[in-house]
């Protein structure tokens, strides 16, 4: 028991679960659309509401796609 615990652990550690999950930003507006890994993206600096910070989860769970500016 003791030994698949310490694998579960070590799981969601490696998985992201409990980690540090990618920051991203994003222009809080009835119309905003997009999600950017850097505030200083030129796309962002449109914006003239406030700009957000949150989890790449939480972007995708708000209906927020990556800018194309930025794409990699």
């Amino acid at each position: 028991m003791k030994s698949w615990l310490s694998f579960f652990a070590l799981y969601m550690l490696c998985c992201g679960m409990y980690g540090k999950q990618t920051q991203v930003f994003y222009c809080d507006s009835p119309t905003g659309k997009k999600y950017h890994f850097s505030k200083k993206c030129p796309g962002l600096q449109k914006c003239t509401h406030v700009i957000r910070q949150t989890n790449i989860l939480d972007a995708k769970n708000m209906k927020l796609t990556e800018c194309l500016i930025e794409k990699k």
